[in-house]
């Protein structure tokens, strides 16, 4: 009898070690090479080699309604010497996604509760490891590291969790710059900025056509959506450049005066303007369709007027006292000059004589400016498209980024395109 129960004995220890090596073993598996095979209105599914083993096929499918959690940081708490970050997820019935990167080297522990599935772990790997003791997905991919949402980088975050996984929409965002050892996730407040559909280009009743000049001199067409072409979509753009009426010039504001390019003849010619050894931060160039003037300006407004039909400078002129000009165009059927300004979210209108004219405030009517810029800067580089009462506002930074319609009536401005969300 006593070796009957030893054995038993035995067996439960053997039984319980077994259970605690199985309840603390790694089992989260590495996947790349994503491959979405088919997709419905509740879920798409994957499939993706093992890392470990290439011949070996996971698939598996992710739900639309599944909720995101983004989790980002620069560096540890001091208190955490070990390098771990411990992610408690406890979100009963729901299938969720984890995001997560890190500027410093960290091991994420992924901790789910009973109840609460984990569809997909995606993180960076330069510096960072993923462990858990649940069966789990987790994906190496380069990101961004958004410290909030008000930024490019959470949109180009956004963006690539959309394409990866079809969800369209963060839940959960947790950025600092120092991490703590523990991170319970458990609450979550719904946030409109967090969906992909915040900056959503909006349709409009209107239809404003222009062109803008690339950095090779190429014109590309344009509307209130974006390029015509979608191979233009990351074309880089000149700010300090125009055309002429007939397509067949380009006008480009140097460092000393002003460059043609004949698109025809495919030849260069500068005209510097004389006296003058430089353009000292030059912000803006339009084409008077009417008296075939072409009209550079510096960001303090100062204007340096050249003849298109005789191809020489005609005055250089202090037009704008009170405003610093951001960029500059011509509206042939108002016959006035349209600028946006660099302290102001705003536009400015005067004629051909520098007679001011009205300005229009845009502070806070253009959806998603604040991304681009933090409070204590400039106005990023906004090119203006008037047609008469109707504006097309064009954010460019190498490429553009965004494009709100504003009409001068209703003083009311729509994000029409948006690069991130299009």
């Amino acid at each position: 009898m006593k070796i009957f129960f030893e054995s038993i004995v035995l067996v439960c220890v053997i039984l319980g070690i077994f259970f605690y090596i199985d309840a603390n073993l790694e089992k989260s598996i590495g996947i790349k090479e994503l491959i979405k095979i088919s997709e419905d209105r509740l879920k798409t599914e994957y499939s993706a080699k093992d890392v470990l083993d290439e011949n070996q096929i996971v698939e598996f499918d992710i739900k639309k309604d599944s909720e995101v959690i983004l989790v980002t940081g620069n560096t540890l708490d001091k208190s955490n010497e070990n390098k771990e970050v411990d992610i408690k997820v406890d979100r009963p019935n729901r299938n969720v996604i984890i995001v997560l990167n890190s500027s410093r080297e960290v091991n994420w522990n992924i901790i789910p509760t009973n109840d609460t599935k984990i569809d997909l772990v995606i993180y960076s790997g330069e510096y960072n490891t993923v462990n858990s003791k649940e069966k789990i997905l987790k994906y190496k991919t380069k990101l961004d590291l958004p410290l909030s949402v008000e930024n490019n980088k959470f949109l180009r975050i956004l963006s690539l969790i959309n394409k990866l996984t079809g969800v369209e929409k963060i839940s959960y965002f947790y950025a600092e710059n120092l991490l703590p050892s523990l991170l319970l996730i458990s609450n979550i407040k719904r946030n409109e900025k967090l969906s992909i559909n915040y900056l959503k280009g909006e349709m409009v009743d209107k239809d404003i056509n222009f062109k803008l000049v690339s950095k090779n001199n190429g014109l590309i067409d344009f509307n209130l959506y974006g390029p015509l072409d979608e191979d233009n979509k990351i074309n880089k753009i000149s700010t300090n450049a125009t055309f002429s009426p007939d397509y067949r010039k380009v006008y480009k504001i140097i460092k000393n005066g002003l460059k043609i390019v004949d698109l025809t003849r495919k030849t260069e010619t500068t005209f510097p303007v004389p006296a003058v050894r430089k353009i000292h931060r030059p912000s803006g160039i339009a084409y008077d369709t009417i008296s075939d003037t072409i009209y550079l300006s510096n960001k303090t407004g100062k204007f340096y007027v050249f003849d298109a039909i005789e191809n020489r400078w005609k005055s250089i002129r202090k037009y704008i006292d009170d405003y610093d000009i951001n960029s500059l165009n011509y509206d042939r059927k108002s016959n006035l000059y349209v600028s946006a300004t660099w302290k102001k979210e705003g536009l400015i209108f005067f004629d051909e004589k520098g007679n001011f004219v009205k300005e229009d405030s845009l502070s806070k009517k253009l959806r998603g400016l604040n991304y681009h810029y933090s409070k204590n800067s400039e106005v990023p580089k906004l090119m203006v498209f008037p047609n008469g009462e109707d504006i097309a506002i064009v954010l460019v930074k190498d490429f553009v980024q965004k494009i709100w319609y504003y009409n001068t009536k209703s003083k009311k401005a729509v994000l029409t395109y948006n690069y991130y969300s299009s």
